[in-house]
């Protein structure tokens, strides 16, 4: 019995050791939460404009465009929750800051990062940022998650094991800009498919009771600014035709009824750029993001808005 032991550790032994190896040099590598997060505090002091929000700001906005210091801290699918918690957590190392824009999309008002696929982002911002999953609520699963814990699980197998294979030398974030920018110079298919598929994934997104919550961050990041005198922009960027053209019109009325109602409760702007006629399919790499070309765009264009305003 002690020799089946014996070999039984021998056999062992060396993927047990593989993966404390691949757990230490995943926790060392950047990806694009911990080298925003460094980015971001490198520019704290600086910053008089700040940009929230998901993907579509992500790729949608280039700091470099605007007159005044810029930092984008939008992440792929960020929710309202995630953009409230990163404005308290920095607000009060902002001395220059003069405004924040957060996007309003087509299902922004009605989403949980925490309740649909994507759900895993929400340990990343635990890890690298301190914040409680959204919703706070922590059942035994997740405890006993062991992503919570766990490079190799937070990344899944097939990815770790990548990196293992070539020796923890793919660059993550090769494409995100020091201002936090994440540049995307692809022109993907925008077709009718294409673009319908995108609202219905988005459509799917939108689950009930979460408007009055969001809505709720919503006022708390506005009252957080107007205490600090910093003015709050709303934006929905531009989208293609194959995206606005399949949207379900009482959605679409319904976002945008709320957060302009919301700005004149509030005091703040909301400008709505969705179905803007000055891009094309040249400025997307998919119906609803902006390549690297719209991006500049855009940005001079909201760049003008906060001026003129």
């Amino acid at each position: 019995m002690c020799k089946f032991f014996k070999k039984l550790l021998c056999l062992i032994l060396p993927f047990l050791l593989l993966g404390v190896y691949t757990e230490y040099k995943l926790r060392k590598i950047e990806n694009g939460y911990s080298r925003k997060k460094a980015d971001i505090e490198l520019a704290l002091k600086s910053t008089k404009i700040l940009i929230l929000g998901s993907s579509h700001t992500l790729f949608g906005v280039d700091p470099d465009q605007f007159r005044q210091k810029t930092f984008n801290l939008a992440y792929v699918s960020q929710s309202l929750y995630y953009d409230r918690m990163l404005l308290e957590e920095y607000i009060e190392r902002m001395p220059e800051l003069s405004s924040v824009v957060v996007p309003i999309s087509y299902f922004s008002l009605d989403t949980s990062l925490s309740k649909w696929v994507e759900k895993w982002r929400c340990l990343f911002y635990l890890k690298y940022y301190h914040i409680p999953v959204e919703g706070n609520v922590t059942s035994v699963k997740d405890v006993f998650n062991l992503k919570r814990y766990s490079m190799i699980a937070l990344y899944g197998i097939s990815k770790s094991f990548k990196q293992l294979r070539n020796n923890f030398d793919i660059n993550q974030v090769k494409d995100q800009q020091l201002n936090g920018w994440l540049k995307n110079d692809q022109i993907l298919n925008v077709s009718d498919t294409v673009g319908r598929q995108r609202v219905v994934l988005h459509e799917n997104l939108i689950f009930p009771g979460m408007r009055q919550i969001n809505m709720q961050h919503l006022s708390a990041i506005s009252d957080l600014l107007r205490e600090r005198g910093v003015t709050l922009y709303l934006v929905t960027l531009p989208v293609h035709r194959t995206y606005y053209e399949s949207v379900n019109a009482e959605i679409y009325k319904s976002m945008i009824d709320t957060a302009s109602s919301f700005c004149i409760e509030n005091g703040c702007s909301y400008s709505n750029f969705f179905t803007d006629e000055r891009f094309n399919a040249d400025d997307y790499f998919d119906s609803d993001h902006l390549n690297s070309s719209g991006a500049k765009k855009f940005s001079r264009i909201l760049d003008a808005e906060i001026a003129k305003k």
